[in-house]
């Protein structure tokens, strides 16, 4: 099974149930991945946020604006700032192996290094986040 990559999109096939009852995909961003193998991500929407600047961390939608990547993410997208949870990478590692979750592309190294100064200021990003994207960051510079 391939290493999964900080920098990459990945494509959740039955992330949450839609008013119909039916399971929806959500695509998200994997931002870096801690000492103990736990995946720091943030998810992406295709709802209206901020173009400008790029890195908005205003109520109600703090967002880093994408635009249209293009393939499955023909639509403009942003990666949503709001807090997650770190996602334990077995469980990724098992959707994967199900299909359940697929790679869908990788982010330029300067799309992605902006994005994760924009998640690593946001005041939702915890202390141990914050700390393994600045990290990664001083590799990518």
């Amino acid at each position: 099974m391939r290493r999964v990559q900080p920098g990459e999109i990945y494509r959740h096939a039955k992330y949450y149930l839609g008013a119909d009852g039916k399971p929806k995909p959500k695509f998200f961003l994997v931002l870096a991945i801690s000492s103990g193998g736990d995946l720091v991500l943030r998810l992406l929407t295709s709802k209206p946020r901020p173009r400008t600047p790029p890195c908005n961390h205003d109520a109600p939608y703090p967002s880093y604006y994408l635009g249209v990547l293009g393939g499955a993410l023909n639509q403009e997208s942003s990666v949503d700032l709001r807090p997650r949870d770190d996602l334990d990478s077995d469980a990724l590692a098992l959707w994967m192996r199900k299909g359940i979750v697929t790679a869908t592309m990788q982010l330029s190294t300067e799309v992605f290094c902006a994005v994760l100064e924009c998640v690593a200021a946001d005041e939702d990003t915890t202390n141990a986040q914050a700390r393994v994207i600045r990290d990664l960051l001083a590799t990518l510079h």
